[in-house]
This record gives structure tokens, C-alpha cells and sequence, in this order.
């Protein structure tokens, strides 16, 4: 999707007019009927502008899109390496709202196969981790981890000693305890978008 495109999409869903939005933020109307269009190009000073004014982030209109790589198992092991999945992603889904722009880089989602944790999430729940978090994953933090076989889970994490403590929210399914060294991917879950 365009910028002009998602800029006329927030505008309509705000009920407002793009002669209003231009006006609002010292554009010129046929100059931003054209932006809109994309038959003009969008300056980092207008786009930050239109930005704020309709509240949203610089990075949404900027359509930073989030590749989703694959599947992480809420149940029985799920290997991500079997999955339909160019490197890069096969699907692309919005940045999530309110994450900063430095972070669109730094993102992937999967999404979610079985129940093992629910409520929180359910099959075809997206989530979204940073890349390289391991380091600053607190305790009771959801996590996409990975172990040397390429089997993939989102769980919540607990640390002691050189292990890892992988909680199911489900009680129906055990918990995983693995040694630190075990893990492949330990991300964090930054955000989840709900099917």
C-alpha cells in the first residue's frame, strides 16, 4: 500500500476531508490531493507533519511491513524449517502501532499453531518479536524460541541458573526446561495481533 494510499485511508476512517488535512498542515491542497495520488513525491518534513497531525506513526504511513516467517507452535513441536517460508517471509503484515520506526528493521512475526497458550494467544494469532532480544528478556516475558532441531514455540520465559523455564499458559501441556546453550532463538514478543 502507498503512502498516499494509507495517508487517504486514516483521513476517511477519521472522518475528516483531505482539503481540511491540508489546510491543517500548511499544504498546499492540490500539492496534497497529488501526494495523495502519488503523483507527487512526500518529504520526510511533510510526511512527519501529516504524521502527528493525524496521530499516527511516521513508520505506518512509511508502510513498514513485517515479514512473517513462519510458524512457532503453541503445542506440540512445530519444525519452522518445514514450512512454506522464503527467508524474508512469505506473507507481510502492517508494523504493529506505537513502535518506534528505529525498530521496523528489527522485527518478523509468526504465527501461532495450536492452544498450549491460551487465553493469551490461539491458532492464527500473529506475533510479533525483535530480533536478537535474548539479552533483554525479563522473567514471565512471552518469548519465540527455537531449539537445535528447528522446533519453534512462543511460551513465557523463566530463568535460573544456565536454564530456561518455558511455561504453557494451557495446563494441559508441560512445561519445557531447556539449558540456555540449547536454544537456537530466544526472542521477545513485542506485540500480537489477535485472528
Amino acid at each position: 500500500m502507498s503512502i498516499g494510499a494509507r495517508v487517504k485511508g486514516i483521513i476517511d476512517g477519521k472522518g475528516l476531508t483531505p482539503a481540511a488535512v491540508a489546510k491543517a498542515v500548511e499544504i498546499d491542497s492540490s500539492q496534497f490531493y497529488r501526494m495523495l495520488k502519488g503523483d507527487s513525491a512526500w518529504t520526510q518534513e511533510n510526511l512527519a507533519t501529516v504524521a502527528g497531525y493525524l496521530e499516527v506513526p511516521t513508520s505506518y504511513l512509511l508502510s513498514f511491513d513485517i515479514p512473517v516467517i513462519g510458524f512457532v507452535s503453541a503445542g506440540e513441536p512445530f519444525n519452522y524449517a518445514a514450512a512454506e517460508q522464503p527467508g524474508d517471509g512469505w506473507e507481510r503484515v502492517p508494523m504493529p502501532p506505537g513502535v518506534p520506526d528505529n525498530l521496523a528493521n528489527k522485527l518478523y512475526a509468526v504465527k501461532v499453531r495450536g492452544n498450549s497458550m491460551e487465553p493469551a494467544f490461539k491458532e492464527g494469532d500473529i506475533i510479533y518479536a525483535k530480533k536478537h532480544s535474548r539479552s533483554q528478556i525479563c522473567n514471565s516475558q512471552f518469548v519465540v524460541f527455537a531449539d537445535q532441531d528447528g522446533n519453534a514455540w512462543v511460551k513465557k520465559a523463566y530463568f535460573s541458573d544456565n536454564l530456561v523455564h518455558l511455561k504453557s499458559l494451557n495446563p494441559a501441556y508441560p512445561d519445557i526446561i531447556k539449558p540456555g546453550h540449547e536454544i537456537y532463538i530466544l526472542d521477545c514478543v513485542i506485540f500480537a495481533k489477535f485472528s
